[in-house]
């Protein structure tokens, strides 16, 4: 199924359906022009595979500096990132469950957090041949079959345990955001140091920086969609101790204050990523 919407001269398609490997998320396609700007990116729980079929893009994360050329891999984030576009943007983004990297390469998730990685490190692999094709593709429905395709094959050489700690948590979790630490450790049986041990093998961050960011993101999707907000009903319902603790958060995770931030938002020469 594709979804498509056009945002500052930039159209963004979205792939998701049954066929997907169940360790991805979606695939998103950016394509178009923009300004090039400078975007604050808050962090994520969903790691993902990058690739550019355009002029490189260029980045930075708690000052280290980060060039997107190519097939890279993103692990999951707990800083937020500057990042600078070109003037015509063309790329697809895989972005996968966050212990999906686990499933997929059998590796701790955690050594990719908060990483920007060549994808042929990663899967001694040649990726030019993805990218070439990628680029002869006629459209965007040619681009994600192959895509598909690829994750499937990548799919069938890899070997994970199918029950993961992480699945069992992040479910948990979904259903109740507000669950402890200790009411996790009592619902598995495990120590909390084995339980927190095994989430960031498998998911790249502790159990408490995936509920903090969990929260902002809910935070943010529903700040965009609302006219009149209550930053005190928002803490509430999010499970934040006060108004200035759900603040506090969401400068620690995007930078920003939330008013400055729906400024950034509504600015007219924005990129949205």
């Amino acid at each position: 199924m594709l979804t498509q919407k056009t945002i500052h001269n930039l159209t963004f398609t979205k792939f998701n359906a049954p066929r997907l490997p169940e360790f991805v998320k979606d695939i998103t396609e950016v394509r178009g022009y923009g300004v090039e700007t400078t975007k604050r990116l808050y962090p994520r729980n969903t790691p993902e595979i990058l690739i550019n079929l355009a002029k490189p893009i260029r980045g930075r994360m708690d000052g280290k500096k980060a060039v997107i050329d190519g097939c890279t891999m993103q692990g999951s984030k707990t800083k937020f990132v500057e990042a600078w576009h070109p003037e015509f943007c063309h790329f697809l983004s895989i972005r996968f469950i966050p212990n999906g990297y686990y499933k997929f390469l059998g590796i701790p998730q955690k050594s990719l957090t908060d990483h920007v990685i060549n994808l042929e490190e990663i899967l001694n692999e040649d990726t030019k041949e993805l990218t070439q094709r990628l680029q002869e593709a006629p459209d965007v429905s040619h681009r994600f079959r192959i895509l598909t395709n690829w994750l499937r094959r990548a799919e069938c050489t890899t070997e994970t345990d199918s029950t993961l700690v992480s699945d069992f948590i992040i479910n948990n979790l979904n259903e109740n955001p507000g669950l402890t630490v200790k009411e996790l450790t009592d619902k598995t049986g495990y120590t909390r140091k084995h339980l927190v041990h095994r989430f960031k093998e498998e998911a790249g961050l502790t159990i408490k920086e995936y509920q903090k960011i969990n929260r902002i993101y809910r935070v943010l999707k529903e700040i965009q969609n609302t006219e009149c907000i209550s930053w005190a009903q928002l803490a509430c319902t999010f499970g934040f101790y006060d108004q200035s603790h759900l603040i506090r958060d969401f400068k620690q995770y995007t930078g920003l204050t939330p008013t400055d931030f729906l400024k950034q938002q509504a600015a007219p020469k924005s990129l949205v990523g």
